[in-house]
């Protein structure tokens, strides 16, 4: 018996719960992909608004423009978070190549350790498109607010 297959029937001892664990990070991927879209969704609906205000015509007062500024700054922060969209995927050419004579343990292993480095990655990802995206909502509400105060005090 290869040295190999003798390490991976221990291994199976050893790691009772990766069947357990790897339905959990496939969760968590669905999970984080689901709101990744969510976000996406509300930087459209921002960046649809910024659009629209930065946009606005006969507006050559101080205040406008301040609003004009303010409401083009968001949407360049929300083009900013629209990219890179995150989520790495597995290369299955790769895979199938590296794995198709492995043990089937030692491959779910590998696998696992791939998504759970995926799941980092890709988090780090979100967490700057949240970032973005709180500080274009900052904005835009800045923007909002200079044009209600023009219109009222204008």
């Amino acid at each position: 018996m290869s040295h190999r297959v003798s390490t991976v029937r221990r291994m199976a001892n050893l790691v009772p719960s990766l069947e357990l664990l790897s339905q959990r990070v496939i969760s968590e991927r669905r999970e984080l992909r689901a709101h990744a879209d969510a976000l996406d969704s509300k930087t459209g609906l921002a960046l649809g608004i910024s659009g629209v205000l930065a946009a606005v015509p006969d507006a050559a007062t101080v205040v406008a423009t301040v609003g004009r500024c303010l409401a083009a700054a968001a949407a360049l922060l929300c083009v900013a978070a629209l990219f890179p969209r995150p989520f790495t995927a597995l290369e299955l050419r790769e895979l199938r190549d590296q794995y198709l004579t492995q043990p089937d343990q030692l491959t779910r292993l590998d696998i696992l350790d791939t998504d759970v480095a995926m799941h980092a990655r890709d988090s780090a990802q979100v967490r700057r498109k949240v970032r973005l995206l709180k500080a274009a909502f900052t904005a835009l509400l800045l923007a909002i607010s200079t044009f209600a105060a023009g219109i009222i005090f204008g």
